[in-house]
């Protein structure tokens, strides 16, 4: 996990490196229309922010539903980790040696 830390740390590195160097304007286009005309690291900018919150987005009802599912594990766990408790009808016919034997 640290590895792919670094990796992530070392490309944002290197993306804002690019971003700086690189002033100029561009215009983004759909189809024939243009759109934006901004600076290229405005769009690169917004481009990760807009990629981060839609894997946010799409990954989120995972996260909720896997987040249930180990607070339903955790509670059968201590369940059966808990310790075994003697129910009344395990004791209600056995004998004991306090019990009375007639001959």
């Amino acid at each position: 996990m640290r590895f792919g830390v670094v990796v992530l740390l070392l490309v944002l590195v290197v993306v804002a490196a690019f971003t700086a160097s690189n002033l100029g304007s561009i215009t983004l286009l759909f189809w024939r229309w243009p759109v934006l005309v901004a600076p290229l690291s405005y769009v690169v900018v917004g481009a990760a922010v807009f990629g981060a919150l839609l894997v946010l987005l799409v990954s989120w009802p995972r996260h909720r539903h896997l987040g249930a599912r180990i607070r339903e594990l955790e509670g059968r766990l201590r369940i059966l980790e808990a310790p075994p408790r003697e129910s009344p009808s395990a004791t209600y016919g056995a004998r004991s040696d306090e019990t009375r034997r007639f001959p």
